[in-house]
């Protein structure tokens, strides 16, 4: 049974919420996976066909840092295709 490591790679102690004081990863797991709201999350509310939630980004410029620029889902739509990308490319 492994427990959470007490700093994070960065070397910053970590705050284990009181909660899971003490309890391994695996019984913090399967709590969270009993959870009412982790099983809300399992439960797709969207179906094919049904429109995105609209969302606003700022826009990064060059050097990734924030722009004043928005840029918001539904002024693509009908217009052209939206791709959301959810990951790292590193």
């Amino acid at each position: 049974m492994e427990t959470s490591p007490a700093v994070d790679v960065r070397g910053v102690p970590r705050r284990v919420p009181a909660a899971y004081e003490g309890k391994t990863r695996e019984e913090i797991r399967d709590e969270i996976k009993a959870a009412a709201w982790y099983q809300d999350l399992q439960t797709p509310k969207l179906g094919p066909g049904d429109p995105a939630a609209d969302f606003a980004l700022p826009v990064l410029d060059a050097n990734h840092g924030l722009t004043s620029q928005i840029v918001r889902l539904s002024d693509y739509a009908g217009q052209k295709p939206v791709a959301l990308i959810f990951g790292s490319y590193t």
